[in-house]
């Protein structure tokens, strides 16, 4: 096991981290390194929000997330930077419900 591991590991613990989200958290960890095939001890802050980058779109985590926190989550001050990450297809977009669409029609 090496050092990012352990020490994350041992936070886990102190944090009182149940053994199976500890076990989840050491296998992401592992990920980061088959993606890079190093060290994250290596990796600088661009390769680990390229690593997010890659995270939200392997996994589809950014359907239906709202693009704000895509935001957050990359640390990107401007919206646009965000939308340069994010691949919308015609598919998502027809299944976005616009607030308009909850008015009711007797208005």
């Amino acid at each position: 096991m090496n050092t990012v591991r352990e020490k994350m590991l041992a936070e886990l613990q102190l944090r009182g981290i149940t053994p199976r989200t500890q076990t989840a958290y050491l296998r992401e960890i592992a990920k980061l390194e088959n993606y890079f095939n190093r060290s994250p001890e290596e990796l600088g802050e661009e390769e680990v929000k390229e690593y997010l980058v890659h995270m939200l779109e392997d996994r589809g985590l950014s359907s239906g997330t709202s693009l704000h926190h895509v935001q957050l989550l990359l640390g990107h001050k401007s919206p646009k930077t965000t939308t340069v990450y994010l691949h919308v297809s015609k598919m998502n977009l027809a299944q976005v419900c616009s607030p308009l669409d909850s008015i009711p029609e007797e208005l």
